[in-house]
């Protein structure tokens, strides 16, 4: 009786816990950087990652605003110095990624893409036009926190 009592208390509890979810951590590890308040990625309400896709304002753009203090966490995107490794700030710096190399060093950049579908097809929506990243400043992303706008023909989602 006594068994029974405890182990329908440890459901009980069990089941009314919270359970634990990351608010503003994105799922993937490789973009969790020290904690919330200083992930490059994570912390936002309403921004892009770019510097070119900063919507507001820059004030509200973390990715685009961490590049002095953080090395993002992926190792694709360190370039050089912390300094220099600002996914925002790399418009003269061929990405290490090679999906993200396009035609020469100048235009190479994720943010000068403006004419050219990204090689992951994830990213293409529509036509090239309307594919690069950089613009897609009406449309939603598939994680919440990168939700802009409106949700029809999300990029990143799809």
């Amino acid at each position: 009786m006594k068994t029974h009592f405890v182990v329908a208390f440890l459901v009980a509890v069990a089941t009314a816990a919270p359970i634990s979810k990351p608010t503003i951590f994105q799922s993937d590890g490789a973009l969790h950087v020290d904690n919330a308040a200083e992930s490059s990625y994570a912390p936002r309400t309403v921004f892009k990652s770019d510097g070119e896709l900063q919507v507001d304002s820059a004030e509200t753009s973390s990715y685009a605003q961490k590049k002095s203090k953080i090395f993002e966490s992926d190792g694709a995107l360190q370039v050089d110095s912390a300094d220099a490794s600002s996914y925002a700030q790399k418009r003269s710096i061929f990405e290490s990624d090679g999906a993200l190399q396009v035609d020469s060093a100048e235009a190479s950049s994720y943010a000068q893409k403006r004419a050219i579908f990204e090689a992951d097809s994830a990213l293409q929506v529509d036509n090239a036009d309307t594919s690069s990243y950089v613009e897609k400043r009406d449309i939603f992303e598939s994680d919440g926190a990168l939700q802009v706008d409106i949700t029809e023909a999300s990029s990143y989602a799809q």
